[in-house]
């Protein structure tokens, strides 16, 4: 019995997107405010790998300038590393915003 409605369940997923039919958005269906923040949510995921690469680089150009570190344990420096470029990706996502307006 279970087999059988495991079997019409993985049925009904893999053939219902073959007979149902598409239907557009309408340019009104979303709130203005879900698209900003979509938009904004796009940029900040974008951008993340982005700063984080420039925060790893500059970081270790300031480390090898003789400049101590801000943590002595590996985690500490990976959370700096992080947070900074977080922090780079939220000033983009926001500064996008602001002159979207």
């Amino acid at each position: 019995m279970k087999k059988a409605i495991l079997v019409v369940m993985i049925c009904a997923i893999v053939f219902y997107p073959i007979y149902s039919t598409p239907q557009e958005y309408s340019i009104d269906e979303f709130p203005q405010w879900s698209l900003h923040l979509r938009r904004g949510e796009t940029l900040f995921f974008g951008s993340l790998p982005l700063t984080f690469a420039l925060s790893s680089l500059s970081y270790g150009l300031v480390k090898a300038a003789g400049v101590s570190p801000v943590s002595t344990t590996d985690l500490g420096e990976t959370m700096f590393l992080f947070s900074t470029a977080a922090a780079l990706s939220l000033t983009i996502a926001v500064v996008d915003y602001y002159l979207g307006k």
